[in-house]
């Protein structure tokens, strides 16, 4: 399928790698399907890009990335709408945000993206976990020197295919 991107132009996105968010997301609860673009191999930033709105794409990383001991406690509700086995399944994501001053961006750790890579449904759900909120700045704490391998298998396939190739 084409999809139309305002950032990326015109992207050839196999429909298998749709994820699909049956409740949006908060502020976006109209946008259903969104696809993982990572344009820099290798580099731990990445887009969650809307399949059905061309102009909205997040920021997203991989929480492991910059915050090792972060944890994802997925409630029952939560690991039976994502059709988890097991929560350690699923490949979580936190959506950045990026001020003017780049050094202050933070990462949402309170709300991640949790994704089933073998259904690709997807969900952002609410953690209660103490200690974790909506802005945690992820540059000054530790930076990841490889790319993890805890995201799960979504970050095993490849992302991101552009126009006329695959």
């Amino acid at each position: 399928m084409l999809l139309n991107t305002q950032r990326f132009g015109q992207l050839e996105i196999d429909e298998g790698r749709i994820l699909t968010f049956d409740e949006g997301l908060p502020g976006f609860e109209g946008l259903h399907q969104f696809v993982l673009l990572q344009p820099d191999e290798g580099a731990p930033f990445m887009w969650l890009q809307a399949a059905e709105d061309p102009q909205l794409a997040f920021v997203i990383v991989s929480p492991y990335d910059f915050f090792p001991s972060y944890r994802l406690e997925l409630a029952e509700d939560d690991r039976r709408s994502l059709e988890l086995h097991k929560p350690a399944e699923a490949a979580v994501f936190a959506i950045v945000v990026i001020p003017d001053d780049p050094r202050e961006m933070t990462a949402n750790l309170k709300a991640p993206l949790a994704v089933n890579p073998e259904t690709r449904r997807a969900k952002q759900v609410i953690v209660n976990t103490k200690g974790y909120g909506l802005k945690h700045r992820i540059i000054g704490g530790t930076a990841p020197k490889r790319r993890p391998t805890r995201a799960g298998r979504v970050e095993d396939q490849p992302l991101l295919s552009a126009a006329g190739s695959k």
